[in-house]
């Protein structure tokens, strides 16, 4: 049977906290003065001892002060040297290794240009592709070589300094051209490359900026599935950037999840279906049936291209076209092999659950929204507790974790709709009614979540990635520290990152918005579904294994095609059932 490199996979969300507003009151009584001012002066005393202890030392006979430097004040100056000594062997190891990463790269470059141009002239474009294949392969070997020369602390700062430089450098991509963006608006033509600060009239506000996360969100399932990386190089501290990355995919579920859900109770709040009347059935299966269709045909091929006589694989194969192996099947990839097919499993249900919680919070105060915040990120420690020490192998169990994300994405929607946007009227002409339309608050009046969010976790994500591993030991309970990240921890990152996309006012957001960037979102659910059928079909007809160039080229050639071909359709069904289940409820 085909066998997956695999690693593992999971979730996360953002609270934008500055929204917030914390009410002081506005006279405290005497009794909490008193007490306030006797801590504060407690802590002025105690203080004011250390220091004085600190700085003076007594001779033998209780006289007078000593200014000599005491063994313990010594001993505090050498070990500030030492750490000044390895602050400058890190930096100075840093530049070196950021110098010997510059020239594998471009004597990478240079290979794979010259290899390629010699077959492509000999009109051998299969052999083109392997020269430029070798090429990167050879400057990844080299590049991990030089990594593992230096201690782990170079690599980190190094990784530390380029993702700063990458996000800058990003910013200034932006800023660059914004100015364009503006002038061609002047000119009164078309800005295809410019994000929608303000949209074509339409029913509601859309968020192009989502889009590209769902991209980034499939490549990260890509990576973890199917790119060449090992727990014990990722724990070691020596695996180069892709691998720490693709290990890190199994923050993508739960992203999964959260996205789901803002984006399923924002279009209900404020779309085309907020005047459609559906109860608790129809919602489930009209936003089933957006994607079924897809999901089942990618389950068939596969069922067909790995036939079984097993009658095990059969089962499992019935319980995940049918939706419901997320309950009771294991993690593990089993037949057909559909990478991560339990986040479908694990969808179904919880859209089951959607109906009864938007009725609750589209109309709740920001109490309710924020007591869903707050319940969806604590509900880790003791939900991560049972699972280390009870329940780590049960699925039903695993299926109530993940669902606070799901939820959490929901109340997200709710919080963007009330905080950040604006109800704008509409006037019709020629006697047509007017409309009310939704649209983004002015930057000004936006809450800080709201406009640098997305560069905030970048910036935390990043240095998670960086600084700890997936696989760490916790200290005390010595359980691989995953579960907590995947399962509540970083909700508010993953909050602040959704938020902060949806506003646009983040350069980052800006960037992601753009039309030739955010259209990429459009293949996310193709890139998933096709990635193994994709796979094996490179592999079968041109004899590429693994990640290679040549797979990622045919996988977004399919995933288009099927985006159109078979997913634009399933949508409009999915909208056709909508609005005949609606009538039909009418009548």
């Amino acid at each position: 049977k085909y066998r997956l490199v695999k690693g593992p996979a999971n979730y996360p969300v953002p609270i934008p906290y500055s929204s917030y507003k914390w009410r002081v009151p506005d006279r405290i009584p005497m009794w909490q003065r008193q007490n306030v001012a006797a801590v504060f002066i407690i802590l002025c005393n105690l203080h004011a001892a250390a220091l004085e202890l600190r700085t003076h030392a007594f001779d033998e006979h209780g006289g007078g002060n000593l200014y000599e430097e005491s063994q313990e004040s010594r001993w505090w100056n050498e070990d500030l040297a030492h750490v000044v000594d390895a602050t400058k062997d890190t930096v100075g190891g840093a530049a070196r290794l950021a110098k010997i990463h510059a020239g594998i790269l471009s004597q990478a470059v240079s290979q794979g240009v010259i290899g390629s141009a010699a077959k492509l002239r000999d009109g051998d474009f299969h052999g083109a592709l392997e020269a430029a294949s070798g090429a990167v392969t050879q400057a990844q070997v080299e590049s991990d070589k030089a990594t593992r020369s230096f201690r782990s602390s170079v690599p980190r700062l190094l990784a530390v300094i380029m993702l700063v430089i990458c996000i800058g450098l990003l910013w200034g991509i932006e800023s660059l051209l914004s100015p364009l963006s503006c002038s061609q608006d002047s000119l009164g033509s078309a800005t295809l490359g410019s994000p929608s600060e303000l949209q074509k009239v339409g029913e509601f506000h859309h968020f192009p900026a989502l889009g590209t996360l769902r991209f980034l969100l499939s490549l990260m399932v890509l990576l973890v599935n199917f790119y060449p990386w090992t727990v014990q190089e990722v724990q070691s501290r020596k695996a180069g950037v892709l691998s720490v990355f693709s290990s890190w995919g199994v923050l993508a579920a739960p992203m999964f999840f959260t996205l789901s859900g803002f984006c399923q109770s924002y279009a209900k709040t404020v779309g085309s279906k907020a005047q459609l009347e559906e109860d608790f059935i129809t919602a489930f299966v009209v936003r089933i049936m957006a994607w079924y269709p897809y999901y089942a045909i990618s389950l068939i091929f596969l069922a067909t291209y790995f036939f079984s006589y097993s009658a095990w694989d059969w089962s499992s194969f019935t319980a995940q076209f049918f939706l419901i192996s997320g309950a009771f099947e294991s993690r593990k990839v089993t037949f057909p092999y559909l990478p991560c097919s339990w986040w479908f499993s694990l969808l179904a249900v919880y859209t089951l659950g959607w109906y009864p919680m938007h009725t609750v919070l589209k109309g709740s105060v920001n109490s309710v929204i924020w007591t869903m915040f707050t319940v969806a990120t604590t509900v880790v420690i003791p939900s991560v507790l049972l699972e280390y020490l009870f329940m780590s192998e049960e699925p039903l169990f695993q299926m109530i974790q993940y669902s606070p994300s799901y939820f959490f994405g929901q109340a997200l929607a709710v919080w963007q709709v009330k905080h950040c946007m604006l109800m704008q009227v509409q006037t019709g002409q020629s006697g047509s009614p007017s409309r009310q339309l939704l649209t983004l608050q002015p930057v000004g009046e936006m809450p800080f979540s709201a406009r640098f969010g997305v560069t905030t976790s970048c910036l935390i994500m990043g240095l998670v990635m960086i600084f700890i591993s997936p696989f760490d030991e916790l200290p005390v309970i010595r359980k691989p520290c995953a579960s907590i990240f995947t399962k509540g921890l970083l909700l508010p990152v993953f909050g602040l990152h959704i938020v902060g996309l949806c506003n646009e006012a983040d350069p980052l957001a800006r960037l992601a918005a753009r039309p030739v960037v955010s259209w990429a979102g459009k293949l996310s659910l193709s890139m998933f579904l096709l990635a193994l059928p994709t796979h094996v079909a490179v592999r079968e007809t041109l004899g590429f294994d693994g990640f290679t160039w040549t797979f990622l080229a045919s996988l977004l050639a399919l995933s288009a095609a099927g985006y159109f071909l078979i997913e634009v359709p399933s949508r409009r069904f999915a909208h056709f059932l909508a609005v005949f289940m609606n009538q039909k409820a009418q009548k």
